[in-house]
């Protein structure tokens, strides 16, 4: 909006208001294999890009039928879905103004207030209609073939020992995960979680005036003009809705055979389309989900990974910057010669997260020690500086 309120003078506002909703996931099968060493690393295998000539990635381990929990085999399927990412932003800004001229004086002045909210957000399960965000099934003790046949880019995968990994039957390995809360590696078998948990918010303020006085009969005719500008910043990030759980079974007990039973029943089966026709179980989140549901206690959550995430991403940002200047030009015959210095006065302010390990000294609750070592303390930062540029140009 535009508007003349007398001859010399007009008023602006200008307002906007932007939103954006990205919805998107994935889904496949990652093959690891033991790297070349004597350590028992294991490294994701890369086949081969486009070639000349075929080339083989080998990954026999072994190959068995006997796939314990417990399995140390380095040979792993990774069956994976979900990661989803559902972000709702919203940005609204607003500016408003005035202009005006009084004989040689000119001014003008200018307010404006912008804020971004951005949710990276599914929160608990079904509790927003949302589903969890993602599942990881294991098998280990496989033995496969990848060959990149010669000038092209599509490897063909061939399983050569092991339980089928078409089959989610078969995922029944532990994911080897640290479960926090118990502090191990041996709880339950498939791991789900909503891990692209994000909320931030940004608000933007700033002014600006600009005053000028024109000396056009001067001998050499001239102009003055000095003005500020001021801007603030505040950013807020929380990562307060994180959560993880292990699978341990029904009966709500880790480490015994209805950690893996019947994990078949948590197969999408309406799966429409996988890259270059390859095959792979895909674990459905819908089901898994809907089982949590019924199931609460099947589902055992890593309460010391929220707190921990919660503790160590929560911050709060805030940068001031004030500036102020005073300009002159002055033309002589054909030469024009512009003179001027501004100043910045910056500060700075940010509260962030503290890892204080000593916190939990004594502690022997493990969600008690996450208390104290993620949440009681917290670090406070403050900067301050000034800055002068001066600048002289001519033009002839």
């Amino acid at each position: 909006l535009d508007y003349k309120l007398a001859e010399n003078t007009s008023i602006f506002l200008n307002s906007q208001v932007n939103t954006s909703y990205i919805r998107a996931w994935g889904r496949g099968m990652t093959l690891s294999a033991p790297a070349p060493s004597t350590t028992g690393a294991t490294t994701n295998v890369t086949a081969a890009g486009f070639s000349e000539e075929s080339t083989t990635v080998i990954g026999d381990l072994n190959g068995t039928t006997i796939t314990p929990l417990n399995s140390t085999s380095g040979a792993v399927a990774t069956a994976s879905t979900g990661d989803v990412l559902n972000k709702k932003g919203v940005g609204t800004t607003f500016s408003g103004g005035i202009k005006h001229q009084w004989r040689s004086w000119k001014f003008d002045a200018a307010l404006g207030a912008s804020q971004s909210i951005n949710r990276y957000h599914l929160g608990a399960p079904r509790q927003e209609g949302e589903n969890m965000g993602r599942a990881d099934f294991y098998l280990r003790g496989i033995s496969y073939t990848l060959t990149t046949p010669a000038e092209t880019h599509t490897p063909t995968l061939v399983q050569t020992g092991g339980p089928s990994i078409l089959d989610l039957n078969n995922f029944v390995s532990q994911n080897r995960t640290t479960n926090l809360t118990t502090n191990t590696n041996t709880v339950g078998s498939f791991t789900t979680a909503n891990t692209r948990e994000v909320n931030s918010i940004d608000r933007i303020y700033s002014a600006r005036g600009n005053i000028r006085r024109d000396f056009a009969n001067a001998r050499f005719p001239f102009y003055l003009q000095t003005g500020f500008a001021w801007r603030e910043q505040k950013r807020d990030i929380d990562f307060a809705t994180r959560h993880r759980w292990f699978y341990v079974g029904p009966d709500g007990i880790s480490g015994n055979a209805d950690d893996t039973a019947n994990l078949g029943q948590f197969t999408d089966t309406n799966v429409y389309r996988r890259p270059y026709g390859y095959q792979y179980p895909v674990p459905s989140m819908d089901k898994i989900t809907d089982f949590y549901v019924a199931n609460p206690k099947a589902f055992q959550e890593d309460v010391y990974f929220r707190i921990q995430q919660e503790g160590q991403n929560l911050r709060h940002i805030v940068e001031k910057v004030g500036a102020v200047y005073l300009e002159g030009n002055v033309s002589v015959g054909k030469l024009g010669v512009l003179a001027g210095l501004r100043g910045e006065r910056t500060s700075d302010a940010g509260n962030g997260p503290v890892t204080d390990l000593r916190a939990a000294t004594g502690i022997t609750d493990r969600i008690q020690q996450a208390v104290a070592i993620y949440t009681t303390k917290r670090a406070t930062s403050n900067t301050e500086y000034t800055n002068w540029f001066p600048s002289i140009q001519g033009k002839y």
